[in-house]
């Protein structure tokens, strides 16, 4: 990430099967007890117009980062139709975006929200709400009105973006990778002293 200092902007893009759901966070000076990104647009497109979407914004502003979700292996669980979709729209939204983009598996994004990498949406959710307030309602809206649904996934992982960008993103677990290897190694003495 060669010019990440530079990022005045950052979409993120939740990626689906069907739809899409993009939130765009700007840098401002001392925002919200002194957190310096805040939400600025939140849209869910059907997939065929967010390619069209990703391409008009980042021709229009070469200075915004796009941060995607990607698809992390799941060992031991199956893959279906569903995920080998949403990994081929990840991959065309990606060849649509003419500027610079990073992506972040879901567990790094729970993570560094909630510190723990099995961390359901509400936890991750409550994380993001901490630390903007409530919501609010039409009479009064809070920094996050008008965030529904998956947008609530695109602006968590536009918020890990910016913490690695401002230096506070510091917790990335590793424990479930070592473990995974642990298992095979065991799996692998257990064949071996029955052979």
């Amino acid at each position: 990430m060669g010019r990440i200092l530079t990022w005045k902007r950052i979409v993120g893009l939740d990626p689906g099967t069907h739809t899409s759901s993009v939130v765009e966070i700007v840098r401002r000076e001392g925002v919200v007890d002194g957190n310096p990104w805040i939400p600025d647009e939140s849209r869910t497109f059907h997939n065929a117009r967010m390619g069209e979407w990703l391409a008009q914004r980042s021709f229009t502003d070469q200075s915004v980062l796009l941060a995607m979700e990607h698809m992390a292996p799941r060992p031991r669980k199956p893959s279906g139709w569903d995920t080998f979709k949403t990994i081929w729209w990840t991959g065309w939204f990606a060849a649509k975006w003419y500027n610079q983009y990073t992506t972040l598996a879901r567990q790094h994004v729970c993570g560094q929200l909630t510190h723990d990498t099995r961390a359901t949406k509400g936890k991750v959710n409550n994380a993001i709400i901490a630390r903007y307030g409530k919501p609010g309602t039409t009479a009064d809206p809070g920094w996050l009105f008008g965030i529904h649904d998956h947008e609530w996934d695109a602006l968590a992982i536009a918020l890990v973006i910016a913490d690695y960008i401002e230096g506070g993103c510091t917790w990335v677990d590793t424990s479930r990778e070592r473990g995974i290897e642990r298992d095979e190694t065991k799996r692998r003495r257990s064949t071996k002293a029955r052979g």
